[in-house]
Formats: C-alpha cells, structure tokens, sequence
C-alpha cells in the first residue's frame, strides 16, 4: 500500500535555483499575466464606458442619524476620550448630525458655537466677513496656534465666514467638514436617515423650479439619464453658476439664486452675508436638496460655497 509498481521512475524534485525550476516559474507567472492582463482591459473599458452621469465623486461624511442632545453642558471633544481637548459644550434639547460610531462615542459636525480658527495668510478677503481659501487642505484648528488641535479642513476656493480678527488667525464659523466627540449616552436617535456609501455629487442635474412635487424631480432626474444609482433627495449636488439676490419676500427662506451655464434657476438658502458678497460671481455651490413646509419648490441648502473668479 503506497508504494509505486516496479519498473516506474518517481518524479525527481526541483532543485531551487536550477535551470528546469527557473523556467517553470517564468511558465507559472506568464500563464497569470495572460490571465489577469484582459480582466484588468475590461474593468478600465467597463469604467471609460460608463456615462458621465454616473461617475460619483464623494464630498462630505454621510450623516447616519439625526441625534438630540439629552444632558445640559455636554463636552464636544477633539477626540474620542475623556482626556482631550474639550472643542465647546451642548446642552439639552440641542441637534447633532452623526457622522460615525466607535465604542462609547459618536462623531458629530460640530455646532456653530464651536471655536475654530484659520491662518490669516492662507486665505483671501473677499469682504470683511467673508474669505476665500487660497489653498487645499487647509487646517482648521481648535485655537489660534499651529499646535492646536486640527478640527477640520478647508478646500481651496471654498468660502469661509468670519467671526473675528485674532492676530494672525481669523476665527471663524465652523465649516461641515469639521467634527468633535461626543458620548454616546448623551445623545438620542431623533431621526435616522437611510445610510448612503458616501455623500454624492451628480454632474447633471434637472432644473428646479417653483412648483416641482418630489415625483416630478425624481421624473426630471431620469430625464436627465441619471439612471443606475438610487436618487437620494438626502445627498448633496454640485453646480456652478452665477449667484444673484433673488429679493425679498416674507417667510420665504431663499435669499439667492443660482444661474447655471444653461440658464437653468436654483434658490439657494444659506448665510446671507456670505451670499451677498458673492452677488454676481460665479461660484461652485455643493448642498442638499430641501422642501421647505408652506413653501413651493425645492431649495438647495448649502453645505459649502467656492469663490471661482
């Protein structure tokens, strides 16, 4: 048992390092190339052939969930433990938008009350309240000195509102894509939100205009050929344009509006200040779109504003 009939040769080992084992491994990783070489050719033409409409390009952390504060004067930390910097307090009652989990603590986009400071030199005026960011990447910093904790970045172009002149810093309001910690016992679920891989810029767009029912957009949408990716009226869109005032009028909430290239109309909601300063420039607007009760139409609510001219 075990044991081969008389009169066969058993195969002898490969030496490693002879002349027969070298060419059976160049055999080997040549039969691999030519099997992984037209996998690879057809994932990239799969990719080139995809329309431009469904080439997403992710902006900012998805929210998970709607928290609301359940303690008075809350610590919003710098990190996930007691022992780091303490960023600002909330109090009961307050909203959190929830961007991640890890053990005890959620991460949140920092309230507006929170502290947050930019250099002087890596921005450009564009009115007293309001700059532009000359570079990508920019630290957004807990206080006014490089070794202060980093809570956020700033992306070139992208709009900042200044709160005050601080030497060499401005402070400002923080931005969306600033965060803190805090625990989690101190935070209830208010609304949870459908979960999405990322948050997604399309870009094509169909018009929005007075008057469009959510079925109607969604309708436009596929019109536009956005079809393969689930539309999330939750997820923030992209577009250029020109901002213009839109006028006032009482309980409406839009103050502006955006001009795109093919004359398309989108109302904006955001800090008017800062959309004042930018009358008739042409910017990047990235937000979410919103149906506001008691108010025809869909508005865009900004997330974040870049000065293009």
């Amino acid at each position: 048992e075990g044991s081969y009939p008389e009169g066969i040769d058993l195969p002898k080992p490969l030496k490693e390092g002879s002349n027969t084992f070298l060419s059976h491994k160049i055999c080997i990783c040549t039969g691999l190339l030519f099997i992984l070489i037209p996998l690879i050719c057809s994932a990239q033409q799969n990719e080139k052939s995809l329309p431009q409409e469904l080439k997403v390009n992710p902006i900012h952390k998805p929210v998970l969930f709607q928290g609301r504060i359940n303690a008075h004067n809350i610590n919003v930390r710098s990190d996930s433990t007691v022992n780091s910097k303490i960023i600002c307090a909330v109090n009961k009652g307050e909203p959190v938008e929830v961007v991640r989990e890890s053990y005890e603590w959620y991460k949140i986009i920092l309230p507006k009350a929170a502290p947050s400071f930019i250099k002087k030199d890596l921005v450009a005026l564009i009115d007293e309240k309001t700059a532009k960011v000359l570079k990508d990447n920019v630290n957004i910093r807990l206080q006014p000195n490089e070794s202060s904790a980093i809570l956020g970045k700033a992306g070139k172009n992208e709009v900042i509102n200044i709160a005050e002149d601080n030497g060499e810093w401005y402070k400002i309001e923080p931005l969306n894509n600033s965060f803190g910690w805090v625990n989690k016992k101190f935070v209830d679920k208010a609304d949870t939100i459908n979960p999405v891989r990322d948050t997604i810029s399309f870009s094509r767009l169909p018009l929005v205009s007075k008057g469009v029912n959510k079925t109607e957009e969604v309708k436009l949408v596929q019109e536009n050929k956005i079809v393969g990716e689930k539309v999330s009226l939750d997820e923030s869109i992209t577009i250029e344009g020109i901002i213009k005032p839109y006028g006032k009028v009482i309980k409406r909430i839009a103050t502006h509006k955006l001009i795109a290239a093919d004359n398309k109309v989108f109302l904006l909601k955001g800090n008017k200040e800062s959309l004042d300063s930018l009358n008739y420039h042409k910017v990047k607007v990235t937000g979410k779109l919103i149906h506001p009760k008691n108010q025809k139409g869909t508005i865009i609510e900004i997330l974040k504003i870049e000065a293009l001219d």
